[in-house]
This record gives C-alpha cells, sequence and structure tokens, in this order.
C-alpha cells in the first residue's frame, strides 16, 4: 500500500501543471502551438489540465473532457510535437518533483503518448471552433 508521502499530492500537480506550460510557452517549437490555442486563455487551460493530472495520478475525477478529439482538432499537430512534449515534460518532471514520482507521471504520460498516436489520423483534421476544448493528453488506464 502507497504511503501518503509516495503519492503526488495536488500542490505538487498545480507546480508540475504551471511550470510545464511555462516551459512550453518559451519553446521555440510548442510555444507557437499552444499560444495560438490558448491565447487568452491560458488560466482556464492550466486549471482544467490540474483536473486531469489530478484524475489521472489521483483519480479525483475532477476532469471531464475527451482529450484525443482534442488533440484531433490540432490541425499542425505532428508525431515530433509529441517527442518535443514528452522531453520537456520530462525535464519538468524531474526538476520540480521527487524522483519516484517525476518516474511515474513521465511513464504515465508516455503511455498517454502511445494512446494518441494510434487514434489520431495521420493527416490532421480542421481545426476546433470550440473555445472550450483543450489539449491535453488522454486519461491514463495504467
Amino acid at each position: 500500500m502507497p504511503t501518503a508521502d509516495s503519492r503526488i499530492t495536488e500542490e505538487q500537480i498545480h507546480t508540475l501543471v504551471h511550470g510545464f506550460y511555462g516551459r512550453i510557452r518559451t519553446d521555440g517549437e510548442l510555444g507557437p502551438i499552444f499560444e495560438k490555442r490558448f491565447a487568452g486563455r491560458w488560466d482556464a487551460h492550466l486549471s482544467r489540465m490540474c483536473d486531469f493530472w489530478s484524475t489521472v495520478m489521483l483519480a479525483s475525477g475532477r476532469y471531464r473532457g475527451n482529450p484525443l478529439e482534442s488533440h484531433r482538432r490540432i490541425p499542425e499537430l505532428r508525431s515530433v510535437h509529441f517527442d518535443r512534449w514528452l522531453a520537456l515534460f520530462g525535464e519538468v518532471a524531474h526538476e520540480l518533483l521527487p524522483l519516484h514520482i517525476a518516474r511515474d507521471v513521465e511513464g504515465r504520460a508516455q503511455r498517454m503518448r502511445a494512446v494518441l498516436e494510434r487514434h489520431l489520423p495521420t493527416t490532421p483534421s480542421p481545426a476546433s471552433t470550440d473555445p472550450d476544448e483543450t489539449a491535453a493528453p488522454p486519461r491514463s488506464r495504467g
């Protein structure tokens, strides 16, 4: 049975999400894609991503959405972007979290990437016109 300090906390999730998206926003490859999608809506996106990771890591059930469909609506999204996303996510996780937690969230993110790549079309679909849709990795089943 995991001990209380062996699991990620809500505070750590907040720190991870905000640190990661801070890094994304300054990244030359991913920054423009995310900025185009979330300009003027970053606070809502970050809150939603905290809910997402809370659901993934703590089974809180706070996140409601369809991450796969959200990613399908990003026309510029390519496999190489997942490589960069994972690299930055791993860097931030290892900088901000205890090693065992960083490895856990990084592993879940890698599994999410595999699911996305299996289910996303090889050619991008039209951009979403729904301003409430957000790009997030899909829920982990593991």
